[in-house]
């Protein structure tokens, strides 16, 4: 999908429950290695993850259950459910804010644009 200036950036025909991000996570993708061992320099916060690290995430029903190719989350032990879909948590924590900031990371190109928030209910 391409981003036109003032433009949508909503793009009904592309999936948005497979483009997880995890905030403050960088890393280097080497394609000249084999599947499984292309990723290099996994950091969080700044430090390098090791092995032995391990991180408590807010994950949906599907991804939970191994949805989206995601095989080693299915089984995992569930911490928390709330029982909520977190699109709706978020489209409260909206109507509750009143706005939507998006910011880039160093890991990730973000431009600028203005987001619609569709079925939301909001008014200026």
């Amino acid at each position: 999908h391409t981003y036109e200036p003032n433009g949508s950036i909503i793009n009904d025909s592309v999936a948005g429950y497979n483009f997880d991000v995890v905030s403050g996570v960088v890393y280097n993708i080497d394609l000249s290695r084999p599947a499984g061992q292309r990723i290099r320099g996994l950091a969080y916060n700044g430090k390098i993850v090791q092995p032995s690290d391990s991180f408590t995430m807010a994950v949906n029903s599907y991804r939970q259950a191994g949805g989206g190719r995601y095989s080693m989350l299915a089984g995992a032990r569930v911490v928390y459910d709330k029982g909520e879909d977190i699109r709706e948590l978020l489209v409260d924590e909206i109507r509750r804010a009143r706005t939507a900031t998006s910011t880039g990371s160093s890991s990730h190109a973000c431009g600028t644009g203005q987001m619609a928030v569709r079925s939301a209910g909001l008014r200026r």
